[in-house]
């Protein structure tokens, strides 16, 4: 089966591209697919994945928590003064 893409990027048969519904239900359904992987997988890098993640959660907490405060000075500054 030869798969072309159209302008949306889908996938298309060709078959079916030019009409030919009849070719297009003559191929298997669902298409299975086989593979080999080229090298085995190591099983470390989960872990350093997650050890990684530790700084990235303290910084996105101090950014959270420095937004949250300039919403409540802001909404305060705004409440107080009459002036956005």
């Amino acid at each position: 089966m030869v798969c072309t893409t159209d302008f949306q990027g889908i996938l298309t048969p060709t078959s079916y591209m030019r009409g030919n519904v009849m070719a297009q239900a003559a191929e298997p359904y669902p298409v299975v697919l086989t593979g080999n992987l080229d090298e085995p997988l190591s099983r470390w890098p989960w872990l350093v994945k997650w050890v990684l993640i530790i700084p990235h959660v303290i910084i996105l907490l101090f950014l959270f928590i420095a937004v949250l405060v300039a919403t409540v000075i802001a909404f305060f500054a705004i409440l107080f003064t009459g002036r956005y």
